[in-house]
């Protein structure tokens, strides 16, 4: 199969394209420059570099023709600051992306699509007492991103979210995302404690 990624080149993208061209698949992506120093990127991905979010329909277009799968690797999480509403900047990165991509995969032949989300989401629905999604705008993005895909499937067009458990892993010349959890447990290790 030919498959069209966003984000290949980011730690679960890169895991996942160097999967899917082990058992000979084709994968192309279009990533932000630079690539990350060290990164174990697979030499046979075909890489664009650019914001998917800058091209236009027909560019977008001519990328997806010929491709058979989308794969969403891409968007931001919790380690990205943003100016108040932060979900503004979660919908820009997170939604809006998918509902736009989606009627252009469709409308270039691309019968699937993955998306990778986040054990977030399960969690939030075997747990709702826990309120997550109504307290965390990122987690309600992820959740967002899960009823996107549902509209978008039909017929012709089959949708997956994989939600993904978290991922303690590291790739050279990324932040891993549990960098901050640590800098904040050193902090607080850090502070005195007063009663």
């Amino acid at each position: 199969m030919n498959i069209f990624m966003i984000g290949g080149t980011g730690l679960l993208g890169c895991e996942a394209a160097k999967q899917l061209i082990s058992k000979g698949h084709k994968v192309t992506s279009v990533a932000l420059p630079p690539l990350p120093e060290g990164a174990p990127i697979p030499e046979e991905m075909d890489i664009i570099f650019g914001d998917i979010n800058k091209k236009s329909d027909e560019e977008i277009l001519q990328l997806l023709e010929g491709n058979d799968v989308f794969i969403f690797a891409a968007g931001v999480d919790e380690r990205v600051e943003f100016p108040a509403p932060v979900m503004n900047a979660y919908k820009k990165f997170n939604i809006a992306p998918l509902e736009r991509m989606f009627p252009l995969c469709k409308k270039a032949g691309i019968k699937r699509a993955v998306i990778l989300g986040s054990y977030f989401s399960y969690l939030t629905k075997v747990r709702p007492d826990m309120q997550a999604a109504q307290r965390n705008p990122y987690i309600k993005s992820r959740i967002m991103q899960e009823e996107v895909c549902e509209k978008a499937a039909d017929e012709n067009f089959s949708t997956c979210v994989l939600e993904l458990p978290y991922i303690f892993g590291t790739q050279p010349g990324r932040k891993p995302v549990w960098t901050s959890l640590i800098e904040q447990i050193a902090f607080m290790y850090n502070c005195p404690l007063t009663i």
